[in-house]
């Protein structure tokens, strides 16, 4: 479902603005929903004329990466499990402990939240974990923010399209 950059070029010549709307609005909706990398559509952005793209580049320049749900939860147990074994190195790590690690009621509904497609949900129980866990999981964090942002991001500018023309 991704569009190449060089076959987004391609649109460009025809500079047509609703082409231009729609191969950015596939962009946009293939970083959200496959990790297609976001320098694809940061790159298909900077060779638009049109007068709404250079604020959506705007926008999006301070984030670096946006992954997929399954890969923010994949951080969130590696990082779980990570933390763990640090703290029962000398231990032997057993599917007991495992399950006793993850048995708190926050942890439990950020995976939750993650596998339905939720990150502020996740990122709402995140904040109700200790702080020694929140800080074990700061880099899950900052990722999970990002993937926010770029959400409502994504949210306002799919709003912004509809309103002015239909794709």
């Amino acid at each position: 479902m991704s569009i190449s950059v060089v076959a987004a070029k391609d649109f460009l010549i025809k500079n047509n603005i609703k082409n231009n709307k729609a191969i950015a609005f596939h962009l946009l909706f293939s970083v959200l929903q496959t990790g297609t990398p976001l320098s694809t559509l940061k790159t298909f952005l900077q060779n638009i004329p049109d007068p709404w793209a250079s604020p959506l580049l705007v926008s999006l320049t301070p984030l670096d990466n946006i992954i997929t749900y399954s890969e923010l939860e994949a951080v969130f147990v590696k990082q779980t499990l990570e933390e763990n074994i640090r703290d029962k190195e000398n231990s032997f790590f057993s599917l007991e402990k495992f399950r006793k690690f993850f048995s708190s009621d926050e942890k439990k509904n950020i995976l939750k939240a993650l596998q339905n497609n939720n990150v502020e949900r996740a990122l709402v129980y995140f904040e109700k974990l200790h702080n020694t866990d929140k800080l074990s999981l700061s880099f899950w964090e900052k990722i999970a923010r990002e993937r926010l942002e770029f959400e409502t991001i994504c949210k306002n500018i799919f709003l912004e399209f509809c309103k002015k023309d239909t794709l």
